[in-house]
């Protein structure tokens, strides 16, 4: 688009009041300025994204005053929202555990969370994959009795997911595997891996593998997504 946008030029007229992008923590700082470019400069944006989500460290953007600076030219404002509705305390202080050994390299603060007490992190230790199986399968009985509506098991892995789903399905007609192919979220069970359950949030999380996630900046973003995509209960499987 920019090769385009200097060669012959963008035909189409824009006629925006104002734009707004999600996720935006995921956009390079190259596409922060073709985009900025191809609309002449609008000075009517939002751009919202929380950079201990970033999933894409080849791309993602690390500081929001370097894209300020860079492809704005220090002309827009930078509001920190640091206030976490959807978790309950429990969990938030979890995941701020995650995140908090990276925090000054990301350049963020940690997020507030409501005053809402939940239930306890439930973490579980299981030497095999069939303890590991057992555990989500009585896990997601119990859960299920107490009339939880939507449950996800997320793996770290696409591999993980398909032996976790494969084994889940033999007993549970109501559950679904999403995949880069199969992206399809209706609720009920779901096994998900954890690249894609950015932007999604569950009841319940019961994340897998969770101490095969290693001390890079990546992998404790991802660890981070997984566990803030809770509401409510959360349980680890190391």
């Amino acid at each position: 688009m920019y090769l385009k946008y200097k060669l012959i030029g963008i035909k189409e007229n824009f006629n925006l009041k104002h734009i707004v992008i999600d996720e935006a923590q995921d956009f390079g700082e190259f596409q922060f300025y073709v985009l900025n470019e191809i609309l002449n400069n609008n000075k009517s944006m939002t751009i919202l994204g929380d950079i201990a989500q970033g999933i894409y460290s080849y791309k993602g953007i690390r500081d929001w005053t370097r894209i300020n600076e860079v492809v704005f030219k220090g002309e827009a404002i930078i509001e920190n929202m640091n206030r976490s509705y959807r978790t309950t305390i429990e969990i938030m202080n979890e995941a701020n555990k995650v995140i908090e050994p990276i925090k000054n390299e990301l350049n963020i603060n940690l997020a507030i969370p409501i005053s809402r007490h939940g239930e306890s992190i439930v973490n579980v230790n299981t030497n095999t994959l069939q303890e590991e199986i057992n555990y989500i399968k009585n896990r997601i009985n119990e859960l299920l009795d107490k009339d939880v509506k939507n449950i996800a098991v997320i793996c770290k892995n696409i591999e993980k997911c398909h032996d976790i789903y494969t084994e889940l399905k033999k007993q549970k007609q109501n559950i679904e595997l999403i995949t880069e192919n199969v992206f399809k979220y209706s609720g009920g069970i779901t096994v998900i891996p954890v690249h894609l359950s950015k932007g999604l949030e569950f009841d319940s999380v019961i994340i897998t593998d969770y101490d095969s996630y290693d001390e890079s900046i990546l992998e404790k973003q991802l660890l981070y997504v997984a566990c803030t995509r809770a509401m409510h209960t959360l349980d680890i499987i190391r």
